[in-house]
């Protein structure tokens, strides 16, 4: 390796979903009336809780009292589930227990309410929604969203044409006027992955505005290459495979004897070409000739104009690029004849 043109290295926090006992709600969700947050203050079912809350608050006194739901609690099943629930076990406790379950969570750094695990059962029986959230010591907890789209309504209710948004989806959280409008709506969005789609912010002119960034598309090549190989097909003895996995059969071996291969410039006249006819090591000498050809694709882009017009002239003064309209660097600018903009590095060639 010479050299590294460009490097994209994105970090982001792991945080698996590990709910610790119980935790107020955000500030921004503490008045509404969509959620219940059981006190469970001595143990880690906060999830368990949460769906006994939805299922059975309206037979309580007390709501967020864990000590109303006990007697629902023996007839739970929690077999083979470990505690605090993570994610992939939710589908134990729909199996378990006849439920249906859809999880959301909370971002409380954009007031943001996506979903995270939307169930895949569609028998009949009861539907149960918990919120998931978390706060700046890593602590996290589950509550029972006892209306939905009360809830959504009360997050989506500042953006723009949501008042008379009344019925939400699940999977992508986009409002509605009318259930009928839902419905149809559902119809395409079941086949896609849970997701939020965010709308841009009016007052941003930024997000209002789709630009074209990848200028270094518009540049001519300065060469290109291409290459046909010719193979023998040569067959392969083996064994039978265990038929109670996944297998393939492999029953041919593709030996590289012959290539053929040219660079060709921008004006579309050959520069170099090379054929090749010997079995023994055609693939090496491929691989050698492609090193050698590095001068010469370095002698091709000095040569070839790929940054402007071939009727291109140079102003009298120079200070943005042509393509991108971005400013070219000050200690660049002595020279004005400037043949090429690279839109990876910014650096110019004069």
């Amino acid at each position: 390796m010479d050299r590294i043109e460009q490097l994209d290295l994105k970090i982001m926090r792991y945080q698996p979903l590990a709910p610790s006992s119980w935790l107020p709600l955000p500030t921004e969700l503490e008045n509404s009336r969509s959620l219940i947050n059981v006190e469970n203050t001595k143990d880690h079912l906060c999830a368990v809780w949460a769906i006994l809350a939805s299922l059975h608050h309206q037979e309580v006194g007390d709501p967020k009292d864990p000590v109303c739901y006990e007697r629902w609690l023996k007839t739970f099943t929690m077999h083979n589930v470990e505690f605090p629930l993570k994610l992939n076990d939710i589908s134990r406790l729909e199996s378990g227990n006849q439920l249906r379950i859809n999880l959301f969570g909370w971002d409380s750094e954009k007031a943001e309410l996506f979903p995270v695990y939307i169930s895949k059962v569609r028998q009949a029986v009861p539907l149960v929604e918990l919120l998931y959230y978390d706060n700046l010591n890593n602590q996290s907890h589950y509550v029972a969203i006892t209306n939905f789209n009360g809830l959504a309504s009360r997050v989506r209710g500042g953006e723009r044409n949501s008042s008379s948004w009344r019925h939400f989806c699940r999977r992508c959280m986009v409002g509605f006027r009318t259930r009928k409008r839902l419905e149809k709506h559902g119809i395409d969005c079941d086949q896609f992955k849970p997701q939020c789609i965010r709308y841009p912010d009016p007052n941003n002119q930024e997000q209002c505005w789709l630009r074209f960034k990848n200028y270094h598309y518009q540049h001519r090549l300065s060469h290109v290459i291409y290459a046909d190989f010719e193979s023998l097909l040569l067959p392969i003895s083996t064994v039978a495979p265990d038929p109670a996995t996944s297998y393939t059969i492999r029953v041919q071996q593709h030996k590289m004897f012959a290539y053929a291969m040219i660079m060709v410039g921008p004006d579309g006249k050959s520069i170099k070409s090379d054929l090749y006819t010997d079995e023994k090591d055609a693939m090496k000498t491929f691989v050698v000739t492609l090193f050698e050809w590095e001068k010469e694709i370095g002698k091709a882009k000095s040569e070839a104009n790929i940054g402007m017009p071939a009727d291109w002239k140079a102003p009298a003064s120079i200070t943005d690029c042509f393509i991108c309209g971005l400013p070219l660097e000050a200690n660049l600018l002595v020279d004005p004849v400037v043949r090429d903009h690279d839109h990876y590095s910014g650096q110019v060639r004069i």
